[in-house]
């Protein structure tokens, strides 16, 4: 199995300041452990060559754990905002699919009202009776007063 990691222009950039970094911190600590291994070697020049070894193999060990760790902290941080990203876009569509269902069913509601599934008039306002009215093709509903209209929406009721 192969672990891939696609990694963005910028974060790019951020994992070569710290391995810049980092070979800089390495540059420093050669070179000073060059100083130390100089003065060992003079002493135990042929027991010295395995300790300066194992010592840069360390230091390289420490290098790339550095690198994983920096690496592992940018993926999980990726993780967590893709996984932010996508609750928000859900979020907004299930709140757009809500409103999309609230507004046919209001819709819905309406036409029922204004098809005759409402019997009761008295309660609706003239503008109102009149759009029913309309529907139903009643004629000179335009005219007509409160009273008019529900009898003329209760006539209609029972023919249809």
């Amino acid at each position: 199995m192969v672990n891939a990691f696609v990694i963005s222009p910028r974060a790019e950039k951020a994992i070569f300041k710290q391995l810049d970094a980092l070979e800089r911190q390495d540059q420093t600590s050669s070179s000073i452990h060059r100083i130390e291994s100089d003065e060992d070697v003079s002493v135990h020049k042929n027991s010295e060559t395995i300790p300066a070894q194992t010592s840069l193999t360390s230091q390289v060990t420490q290098m790339m754990q550095k690198m994983e760790m920096s690496l592992q902290t940018f993926v999980n941080e990726r993780l967590i905002q893709s996984e932010n990203n996508f609750q928000t876009f859900f979020n907004e569509r299930l709140a757009t699919l809500e409103n999309k269902i609230s507004e046919i069913t209001q819709k819905t509601t309406v036409d029922t009202n204004i098809q005759g599934g409402a019997k009761d008039y008295n309660n609706k306002t003239v503008p109102e009776l009149k759009l029913i009215a309309k529907e139903r093709k009643i004629k000179r509903y335009s005219s007509m007063r409160k009273a008019e209209l529900i009898d003329a929406l209760e006539e209609s009721d029972m023919t249809t």
